[in-house]
């Protein structure tokens, strides 16, 4: 804006406003334009950016912005002509700032002797005594707009605490505590500030949710970056300000036409927003799955990164939590208006040219269905077995298992452990050889070129075991069944790996030994599965170490040993050192960054067949594996990513127990 074209000094004739004596006058940001209690002598029209006007509370020690002046306002007018102008609030510089200056005693006499400079001065007031009074902190509320919120406050209490009790804190002077809140018990408020900041005495303001929503929009996504390791909520701050627009292949859509007649808002723009903005935010933060978890007030949402749950900060708040799953639901193709029993559904959806499987489930509880989407990524990078397997010992077993030209390998593990990773590890291997390899799987994971890949459906009885006989009759050199859960995929497996195909599966086992006992238990014969196995894997999932981060660090003794793991070094004194991470920007400050697997393996050499044959007891199969050296346990295993500094024994003891009559070794020895 130039100086002729600001409102006021537009209203005067143009041969009076060529006249006037005007100064021009620049300020960078958090420049003092004039001081509280300080006499003014210019009147400033502001031609460029904004100055803040503030206010301090002397009792409260609250400092506000009461009032904003942008172009087109003034900054320091008078309207009593000969008396002195005494600034009553500080005015500050937001950014860089150009305006036109003129005397208070010129200005003065234009408002007597312009009547149209005059008119042009009173609406201006008019406008502005209206957004002052908009911005005022008075009788026990505040505009968190227009207060000037101290960032350390924020950071004493953490950020965790703003967000979850929508309560800000404003100010700290002489004990005594200001606090925005939304709706929060002032009892627990006063305890939580003494406990928190010290404070003796508490003064609460109310503020609107969408005055909360805001705060937390503007001010914690962008002001208050902290260095990693001070903020424990580090890791969401990435993606907090971030808007989604998720596009979904093949929607219900006579579902969702049906769901928008019953008074649920499912397709409200804010209930879209924010389904979309936690979808793509589970995306973008590489989580495994989004938990949907609804209680007396509201919905908390948690994701799953790195095998761990993590509760999102934002959850979703009680009007919109019907609407919320309503819509995850008609995505997915269930039906919305049953909420006595479990479904399952899928979705695909587009985030930012990725596209993606949503795995949907469904169960009633007590305040709701939760629902749990499950993040599939067709074509994500696999890793070669050379970098999934640290130990040489065990990756020979696994490509010895790979190399047997018919038989059956079985992975076993629970869900989530990482098993189709690894069966199609192996199955990389394969498909540069001159074979055909065919799967039935559900739902299909990674999609390799190569490979024929087919989707279970059990709606048109293409189901497990039905698919591995059809497979039979097109030439197949390697088959793939994405899991044996009955004892006729079992059956169907077992005869295809008798017949000349190498069958690779999974099932759901404690380890090697116990997923043999799975096969007895569905009615196999014990010689069946003796002649036609050929290995076994057993994995569990640890977090990695973080590289940047990582320390040598003390755990004693009484920790280590009953873990049982062998070839350790020898501890010093009572202390074994391993490495631990402390914590920095590159792991969220977790002290881990990605996981890893920890294999158990058994190879089914002829010398070991018979005793799988004649079911003999566990203790003395496992007894002779390990004699016949064809086994590798998960300890062995364990105690190798220790000493190698790839993880830590709190990740270790989450997976090992104690089996009785298994002969644990000596911690102590080394190897």
């Amino acid at each position: 804006m130039e100086w002729y074209e600001h409102p006021l000094l537009a209203a005067l004739p143009k041969a009076v406003r060529s006249k006037l004596p005007l100064a021009a006058a620049t300020f960078e940001a958090g420049d003092v334009v004039h001081a509280a209690g300080q006499q003014v002598e210019r009147v400033h029209f502001v031609l460029l950016g904004t100055i803040n006007l503030l206010h301090k509370d002397q009792t409260l020690g609250v400092k506000s912005v009461v009032e904003l002046a942008g172009p087109g306002h003034l900054v320091g007018a008078q309207t009593e002509r000969g008396s002195a102008v005494v600034a009553r609030h500080e005015a500050v510089a937001a950014e860089a700032v150009r305006t036109a200056t003129l005397e208070q005693e010129i200005f003065q006499a234009l408002l007597l002797e312009s009547p149209p400079f005059a008119m042009a001065f009173i609406r201006y007031n008019e406008l502005r005594r209206e957004l002052v009074e908009e911005r005022s902190i008075a009788g026990g509320k505040i505009n968190i707009e227009s207060v000037r919120v101290n960032d350390d406050l924020i950071r004493r209490v953490t950020i965790s605490y703003v967000l979850t009790n929508r309560i800000i804190p404003v100010a700290l002077k002489s004990g005594t505590a200001t606090v925005a809140l939304v709706d929060a018990d002032l009892k627990k408020v006063e305890h939580d500030m003494k406990r928190l900041l010290g404070a003796s005495r508490v003064v609460p303001l109310k503020i609107s949710q969408k005055q909360f929503d805001e705060f937390q929009r503007r001010h914690l996504g962008m002001d208050l970056a902290t260095p990693a390791g001070e903020d424990e909520l580090a890791w969401y701050r990435e993606v907090r300000g971030r808007d989604y627009s998720i596009h979904y292949e093949n929607p219900f859509e006579s579902l969702l036409e049906k769901a928008k007649g019953k008074d649920l808002e499912i397709d409200g723009a804010a209930v879209v927003r924010l389904s979309d903005k936690i979808i793509g935010e589970a995306l973008d933060l590489d989580a495994s799955d989004i938990h949907f978890e609804p209680y007396a007030g509201g919905m908390e949402v948690r994701f799953r990164m790195d095998g761990e749950l993590v509760a999102r900060p934002e959850s979703v708040r009680k009007d919109h939590l019907a609407a919320m799953l309503s819509r995850l639901k008609v995505l997915a193709g269930m039906d919305i208006a049953e909420r006595r029993k479990p479904q399952d559904g899928r979705a695909t959806a587009v985030c930012n040219n990725r596209k993606v499987d949503l795995r949907i489930s469904s169960v009633p509880t007590r305040f709701g269905e939760k629902i749990v989407i499950r993040i599939l990524d067709p074509v994500a990078r696999l890793m070669d077995l050379d970098t999934l397997v640290v130990s040489r010992e065990v990756l020979d077993s696994i490509l010895w298992m790979g190399e047997r030209p018919y038989g059956m390998i079985l992975i076993c593990g629970p869900t989530g452990s990482g098993k189709t990773t690894t069966i199609y590890s192996l199955l990389m291997r394969k498909k540069d050889q001159p074979v055909n390899i065919v799967t039935i799987e559900d739902p299909i994971e990674y999609i390799l070129e190569g490979i024929t890949q087919v989707q279970r459906n059990p709606s048109v009885g293409l189901d497990f075991p039905h698919a591995v006989r059809a497979f039979l009759r097109q030439d197949p050199d390697v088959i793939l069944v994405g899991e044996t859960r009955d004892p006729e995929t079992a059956k169907a497996s077992l005869e295809a790996g008798l017949t000349g195909h190498l069958v690779l599966t999974t099932i759901h086992a404690g380890n090697v030994f116990a997923s043999l006992y799975r096969l007895s238990e569905m009615g196999i014969d014990p010689f069946i599965i003796a002649n036609s196995m050929v290995g076994l894997i057993s994995q569990r999932l640890v977090r990695r170490t973080c590289p940047v981060c990582a320390e040598n660090a003390p755990y004693h003794r009484r920790l280590i040993e009953p873990l049982g793991l062998p070839g350790l070094r020898k501890p010093e004194g009572d202390f074994y050192m391993f490495r631990r991470g402390r914590g920095c920007a590159a792991c969220n400050n977790k002290g881990y960054k990605g996981r890893m697997a920890v294999f158990e393996t058994l190879r089914v050499v002829d010398d070991f067949k018979h005793l799988l044959a004649e079911n003999r007891p566990f203790s003395e199969t496992r007894a002779a594996a390990r004699k016949l050296g064809i086994y590798h346990s998960m300890r062995q295993y364990s105690a190798l990513l220790l000493g190698a500094g790839l993880t830590t024994p709190e990740e270790i003891s989450r997976i090992l127990f104690y089996e009785r009559g298994e002969d644990l070794p000596d911690a102590s020895k080394e190897s």
